[in-house]
């Protein structure tokens, strides 16, 4: 939607195919960039940040669409991927926003 209104579109994603795919369903512009970060990393986003503005200038929108699940028992579920789901679902978001 925002891209066929003429706005610029940053893509941050972890998976190189998945920033691909989402790349060729935009329209075609210049102004559409993707970069590989992994949201949970504090230093990869605020360096793909710093790539962002140096960039485009400006952010004037941010859509968080990141998030993981797992589906399973609570007592068969090992910790590790409580904190994974929690890592990219709340600390993702906070990470992104800051």
């Amino acid at each position: 939607e925002f891209a066929s209104h003429g706005y610029s579109i940053a893509l941050i994603d972890l998976d190189p195919s998945r920033l691909e795919e989402t790349t060729r369903v935009l329209p075609a512009s210049p102004l559409h960039r993707s970069y590989q970060a992994d949201i949970t990393d504090e230093t990869a986003i605020n360096d793909s940040v710093a790539r962002i503005l140096a960039d485009f200038g400006h952010v004037d929108c941010l859509i968080h669409t990141a998030g993981i699940t797992h589906v399973s028992p609570a007592d068969q579920t090992r910790l590790d991927v409580y904190r994974r789901v929690m890592e990219v679902n709340f600390f993702g978001v906070i990470n992104t926003t800051q």
